[in-house]
């Protein structure tokens, strides 16, 4: 049997444990017995490492022999629970499917040997309490390493590339804190929307990383010195406009809304910079600032770099690309891009959906894990309601994709809705672009009528979203609200209503707009600057505004890609974002958000 032969036979195999986790995760019994979300776990765990490996048969059977002994020992604890727990026939078939399938992987590697017969690591614990000082599985062999200094243990910030990283030597990586977001807890809501109730918070890990692979998880040995540091999932920045990213600082934003647009919009005619080199260095800067995943408002600069990553182009990325997937070094960095939309004209609005229609082209379905297609009707006052239709109905037919537009931003935005007149109605007269008979007698709810009847959409800022359109966006899950606080901030506006929303369930992601309004696009700092103002917020709620809520907002399914928010991932690249605290104190997750950022994998 080749080592190909035998990585089919095992993907034949995992179908089955699959279909297994499925009946138990939806069974009844399930609720009332949470140990069996153990199995689901496990299987669920056994497939994810070895679908990284599907491109090498051999790293794929290596990747098996190390897991397969944890995967056993779920096994063998699943027929203790499920006999104790059902004696349906249901219950009995699962048992004797499970382990069936873990004896025919077992066999195929007794047949197929690959590679040395290396101890198998042991994974990640499914929950640790806090404080107990407990260590339940077992650390790592050989001598402990003495903590050095402030900085973390062989862990170093390197210059951002947008080549792939060469290979690394062997890492261990020690942090008081690991968070990593608890899918096993999750259930779905309305909408088919998955979500998590709970975070795994495990105290003193210890990380091996060999070739930039994580190859093991434990607990620190009992005893060991705090270092102040804690690893957490790559952050989630769902609003972003990299093409201002060579500006050195922002516009200034207080006064008139459409003052600003003004400013953003010479800036453009004037820029010397082309927009896919200001959107090179956003993502070097993004990269740097612990952030994975990136909700990108796309103008004509994606269309230049797709075409130069299709095209393996050697200078701009400093290394042969021919694909997306090699720019964003696959977990490194993966990408939504709303192709922008706007107009009043006829030939504009065919413009811009022609554009938005190339840049869907670019992408192949190859490159659909690192970068998917999105689309974006600018804002009211650059787009109206039949466009907006138009832009609903061409992201059902390009497979519901996701729809975001910036909505409730100003009070001159709402003034020039309702009564088509104010600063903004001003600046379109200015353009030459004021559209008769468009504005006054309308509102945001006649954006949010059309919004809702898509599949995913975001509502960028929100900033004047009153009471009842709230209680609106409670009843329509699919919808997601994307807050930028310090751009909020630099223009003055009214308190953000995040308590408000929050308390009604809807899902509030969190952005950093562009360099035209924040003097940086670092989202660990916007999550410091909410814990300054909502000092009543839990680190954990903080963390999940930046992670979570932005991976569901940008349409990822938890259920299925929970994945980009593992940290250390066994058998994959790593997709942390380390942090590091006062040294005169340990770091609790009380105080995280007032940690720095030292490092991201």
């Amino acid at each position: 049997m080749t080592p190909h032969e035998a990585m089919n036979r095992c993907q034949q195999l995992m179908s089955h444990a699959w279909m297994v986790r499925t009946f138990i995760k939806h069974s009844p019994e399930c609720e009332d017995f949470p140990e069996l979300m153990g199995i689901v776990r496990s299987v669920f765990d056994l497939s994810r490492a070895l679908e990284t490996q599907i491109e090498n048969p051999e790293k794929y059977l290596l990747m098996l022999r190390r897991k397969l002994s944890k995967f056993k020992a779920s096994v063998r604890q699943f027929r203790e629970d499920a006999t104790r727990i059902s004696d349906h026939t249901n219950f009995k078939m699962a048992v004797q499917s499970i382990e069936v399938v873990t004896s025919d992987l077992e066999a195929i590697l007794k047949a197929c040997p690959v590679g040395p017969q290396a101890p198998p690591p042991v994974s990640l614990p499914v929950r640790l309490p806090v404080g107990t000082g407990e260590t339940p599985i077992r650390p790592v062999a050989g001598p402990v390493r003495p903590e050095t200094g402030n900085q973390p243990d062989r862990v170093e910030v390197k210059p951002a590339s947008l080549a792939p990283q060469p290979q690394q030597e062997r890492q261990v990586i020690d942090v008081d804190w690991l968070f990593e977001p608890d899918v096993s807890t999750g259930s779905k809501a309305a909408a088919s929307r998955f979500r998590i109730r709970d975070w795994k918070v495990v105290e003193g890990c210890r990380v091996i990383v060999e070739d930039g692979v994580v190859v093991e998880v434990t607990t620190q040995p009992k005893g060991a010195p705090k270092n102040g540091r804690a690893m957490l999932p790559r952050l989630v920045n769902a609003h972003t406009h990299l093409e201002f990213s060579t500006l050195e600082e922002p516009f200034p934003a207080q006064g008139e809304f459409a003052g600003w647009i003004r400013q953003v919009v010479a800036s453009r005619q004037q820029q010397s910079v082309l927009p896919a080199v200001s959107i090179r260095r956003g993502i070097e800067e993004s990269r740097q600032a612990g952030v994975g995943v990136i909700g990108e408002i796309a103008t004509d600069g994606w269309l230049e770099i797709l075409g130069e990553t299709n095209s393996a182009s050697w200078n701009a990325f400093g290394s042969a690309a021919n694909s997306p997937q090699m720019v964003t070094n696959a977990r490194d960095l993966q990408f939504v891009l709303f192709a922008e939309v706007l107009g009043f004209s006829q030939e504009r609005q065919e413009q811009t959906l022609d554009r938005a229609r190339k840049l869907a082209a670019g992408l192949r379905p190859a490159d659909e894990k690192t970068v998917r297609f999105a689309l974006s009707p600018h804002a009211p006052y650059t787009v109206p309601l039949d466009l907006l239709e138009r832009v609903v109905d061409l992201s059902r037919s390009m497979g519901n994709v996701p729809v975001a537009m910036h909505l409730a931003e100003s009070l001159e935005e709402i003034e020039l809705l309702e009564h088509g007149s104010g600063p903004l109605a001003t600046m379109l007269q200015d353009f030459g672009l004021w559209p008769s008979g468009v504005f006054g007698g309308r509102s945001i709810d006649d954006y949010l009528d059309r919004l809702q009847s898509v599949a995913c959409g975001l509502i960028i800022h929100g900033n004047y979203l009153t009471s009842a359109q709230m209680d609106r966006l409670q009843n329509q899950p699919q919808l997601s609200v994307v807050w930028c606080p310090r751009t909020h901030a630099a223009f003055g506006h009214q308190p953000y209503p995040l308590q408000e929303l929050m308390s009604r369930g809807i899902n509030v992601a969190l952005g950093t707009d562009s360099r035209a309004s924040n003097p940086d696009l670092s989202l660990w700092k916007e999550i410091q600057f909410i814990g300054r103002i909502f000092p009543e917020m839990s680190s954990l709620q903080l963390l999940e505004l930046a992670t979570v809520n932005g991976f569901m907002a940008l349409g990822y399914d938890l259920e299925t890609s929970s994945e980009c928010l593992i940290p250390a991932p066994m058998g994959s690249l790593p997709a942390w974002t380390l942090i590091q605290g006062e040294q005169s104190s340990p770091l609790s997750p009380q105080v995280l958000h007032k940690a720095q950022i030292i490092s991201s994998g």
